[in-house]
């Protein structure tokens, strides 16, 4: 035994005080521990009795008067009784909600009880002995409503005592979990934490309008608001949901459920990041922010990204490189860049060196370190990629979207994480006709930039992610998805955040309809999940990896609206009433510009048959144009227009006895605060925007300038700058108008009949095999055009356009371009 000791000493438990100290403390925490547990019993069975006494008392007032003798029995056993008859102590006013004198008529009539027991008489009433009880068991803290005997336990985000996480000293629930009447459970046993010490991924499945933005929203404003993280959202389908994150919560149901909760409508203070494109409204809120991207921010991949451009030329990313290196070194400014890129395009030979060091078992044996320097040289030919990304490269620029080095809009990535106070919104759904690709690409950069900013500086605040509708994003199947190529590229990115985010403390939030349509290494890696009402076949999914029982399946396909399940650590917790969105979300009956003149205090007419002057101003004779302040006569009703319907106040708004000419804008601010019934900590007055960073720019380089006025054209048709080939050959040929129509037909003939070979497309076109064939080679007109789905050809969206598009017209813009004399940029290699 001495040797078991000496060799196992260091690992055996150690009590830290005297043996007699631990012992005492252990059966004293095990002797409260069980009278708890009594004084939970006795609480479940007084609920469960009062519950039945309500569900019996109309029929059968007998039954009822027995099970309630039972309960005064029970309520004169509890050592608090006597304080709450106690008049002086004021317990029964305050915990059962009752003025003086009622309180005094409810202690007088339990004594009365009493006595009526003692003697073995009845009672004359049972509904007032019944009520009579509830106040009494109200007041000893035996239930909370009424209406609802049931405890509930509360669902709140786990405490952390880490750097750069703020503790909470009363964390507010994101939810609360229902436990039956009869609980015999301690609510604080029963509540949940969400863990989120390793940033744990969360995903939200539900069926469409059952509360999946809701909830992740609800989780991300307390992750920003209590425990230290920035808020960034990044995606919504388009219909300008995120930025409503910056007004208060407005829906009905919504705000009933966090009267629930104890809680009121609350919006984040947030900056709106739109990028510099054109197409953006003239005037917009003033949280709204333009933002740039500048090139000492891109990558070889991303430049090739943003330009749109598949290529498998390996030497592509090499040369934008070395271009993107020495444009950072020199001017830092887009056109230095292009033009490099430009020249870097055209067919060269090239001269690598390298050094290497030799030591003494190579070199002689002499002891000493030589150094060796070796040469190779190659041919690289001619790159389209990079002609092409030159070009769309120019034409971004020339849309205000890319920038130089030092422009003052560029977007820091670092300094928006660091603003933790501020959460940020990345809106890209004001991009015009051909661009709405470029959306998704803007994502993927963000993406990339908050990973690269969070792992240079982990003293960063974390960051919570959002990403509502992860399958339009990071899809299981891109053979359907619009802007296949950028959407394969975010998807890879998103991969990459779920495995290598954790651990750089980027916490994502992402909602879908069905799990499987989420990309499997994806939503595998979000180890968090939140089940709200689903179909069958979407439990029968989750049934393979969850093993429901027959009860949680049932549960799972009734659960109204904002019901769920919490499934984390391996624990299932259900059901759990999660907490609405305190902020903004999407409605589809309003604009959400008219939302935000509403959330500042303003009125705002929401329908052309909407009757002026309202009903609750027809003895006004004037009203308030918000945004200029300006007084007009209430016989000119305000205009209503798809984007922006005037914000107004009438006359009965402002004090009485003001006249049009007390009107100004400090009156009018103090009117509209007077009128708001929730803060809004972002400034959301609407401004104009004149962020006037829109311009022309164009480049020409001798061996490309045919090819780029392609481009231009192209882009302005809002075509993809990929069906360069159907304008000029590979030799930079105008290509014969002959060689377009063939290939339309071809993609017609595809598009009617799915063949399955050239042979039986054959058939269907005035076009040869090998015709067909030879369309199809790299940097031909068919390339990308057309694709195999099982045995079946298939076209492309790429190809679509193609089809649809007006050749002729973009033949004549290419001539007119052709006639306009270009701008040169000239810089010494």
């Amino acid at each position: 035994m001495e040797s078991y000791h000496d060799s196992h000493a260091d690992i055996q438990g150690r009590d830290t005080r005297d043996v007699e100290a631990v012992a005492a403390s252990i059966v004293q925490q095990k002797r409260e521990r069980n009278e708890r547990q009594r004084d939970l019993d006795i609480e479940s069975q007084v609920r469960e009795h009062l519950a039945a006494a309500q569900d019996i008392l109309a029929e059968d007032p007998e039954a009822a008067r027995m099970v309630l003798e039972d309960v005064h029995y029970i309520l004169r056993d509890d050592g608090d009784l006597a304080e709450v008859l106690n008049r002086n102590s004021g317990m029964l006013e305050d915990k059962a909600g009752l003025d003086p004198a009622r309180a005094a008529e409810v202690r007088s009539r339990f004594r009365r009880q009493q006595r009526m027991h003692d003697r073995g008489g009845r009672l004359p009433s049972v509904e007032q002995e019944y009520t009579t009880l509830l106040y009494i068991a109200r007041a000893l803290d035996y239930y909370s409503a009424v209406s609802e005997m049931t405890p509930y336990a509360p669902i709140t985000l786990e405490q952390l005592d880490v750097a750069g996480v703020t503790r909470a000293d009363n964390p507010i629930p994101v939810g609360r979990r229902r436990l039956p009447k009869g609980t015999k459970l301690d609510p604080e046993d029963a509540a949940r934490e969400i863990p989120h010490e390793s940033c744990d991924h969360i995903l939200c499945i539900a069926l469409p309008r059952s509360g999946k933005d809701s909830t992740l929203t609800n989780i991300g404003m307390n992750l920003w608001r209590q425990h230290g993280y920035k808020y960034i959202s990044v995606f919504d389908d388009g219909r300008m949901e995120t930025p409503m994150i910056s007004i208060p919560n407005d829906d009905p149901g919504i705000l009933k459920n966090l009267e629930r909760l104890g809680q009121e409508p609350r919006a984040f203070d947030a900056e709106v990041f739109v990028p510099s494109t054109p197409g953006i409204p003239e005037q917009l809120p003033a949280n709204f922010r333009e933002f740039t991207i500048g090139i000492d921010t891109l990558t070889p991949h991303l430049i090739l990204r943003l330009a749109g451009v598949r290529t498998t030329d390996a030497t592509a990313e090499d040369r934008i490189e070395q271009a993107l290196n020495k444009t950072l070194e020199g001017s830092g400014q887009v056109p230095e860049l292009v033009a490099r890129i430009q020249q870097l395009a055209k067919a060269q030979d090239t001269e690598i060196q390298w050094t290497e060091k030799k030591d003494k078992h190579t070199t002689g044996g002499d002891g000493s370190t030589h150094v060796e320097t070796y040469s190779a040289r190659y041919s690289m030919s001619r790159s389209k990629a990079l002609e092409n990304a030159a070009a769309r490269l120019s034409k971004l620029a020339g849309d205000g979207l890319v920038t130089g080095a030092d422009a003052e809009t560029n977007i820091d990535m670092a300094e928006v994480i660091a603003d933790q106070k501020k959460a940020a919104v990345l809106c890209a759904n004001f991009m015009p006709a051909g661009m709405e690709g470029l959306k998704y690409t803007l994502i993927d950069l963000w993406l990339r930039l908050i990973f690269r900013a969070r792992d240079e500086n982990p003293r960063l605040p974390r960051v919570a992610l959002e990403m509502r509708e992860l399958k339009n994003i990071a899809p299981s199947k891109t053979g359907d998805v619009r802007y296949k190529d950028a959407i394969k590229g975010l998807r890879q990115t998103i991969f990459f955040l779920s495995t290598q985010g954790g651990s750089r403390r980027i916490l994502m939030l992402g909602s879908t309809q069905k799990l499987n349509d989420v990309y499997k290494p994806v939503r595998t890696n979000m180890a968090t999940k939140i089940l709200l009402r689903l179909g069958e076949e979407e439990i029968d999914t989750l049934d393979r990896s969850y093993n429901f029982s027959w009860a949680q399946k049932e549960t799972l396909t009734n659960f109204r609206i904002g019901m769920g399940m919490l499934i984390a650590g391996g624990e299932k917790t259900y059901p759990i009433e999660w907490r609405g969105a305190p902020c903004g979300l999407g409605l589809g009956d309003q604009h959400w510009l008219d939302r935000y003149g509403l959330a500042r205090g303003a009125r705002v007419l929401q329908s052309q048959t909407a009757a002026w002057p309202p009903s609750d101003g027809k003895r006004d004779g004037w009203w308030v144009h918000v945004p200029d302040a300006s007084v007009r006569d209430i016989g000119d009703r305000p205009q209503m227009g798809d984007h922006y319907s005037e914000w107004y106040l009438l006359e009965s708004d402002f004090p009485d006895g003001t006249d049009p000419d007390d009107v100004d804008r400090a009156l009018v601010e103090e009117v509209l605060a007077e009128r708001q019934e929730y803060p809004t900590p972002s400034d959301i007055h609407l401004a104009d925007i004149d962020w006037g960073n829109v311009r022309k720019v164009s480049f020409t380089d001798e061996g490309a300038s045919r090819f780029d006025r392609v481009t231009d054209a192209l882009g302005d048709a809002n075509l993809s700058v990929d069906l360069w080939p159907w304008m000029l050959t590979q030799a930079d040929k105008w290509r014969d108008e002959s060689v377009r129509k063939n290939a339309t037909d071809v993609l017609e003939a595809v598009e009617e009949h799915a063949p399955t070979s050239y042979s039986e497309l054959e058939d269907y076109v005035d076009v040869s095999r090998q015709s067909i064939s030879n369309y199809l080679q790299e940097e031909e007109p068919l390339d990308g055009c057309l694709d195999k789905d099982g045995k079946e050809y298939i076209v492309t969206d790429l190809g679509r356009q193609a089809m649809k598009a007006d050749w002729d017209a973009v033949a004549d813009a290419v001539q007119v371009e052709e006639e306009k004399p270009d701008t040169e940029f000239d810089f010494d290699e």
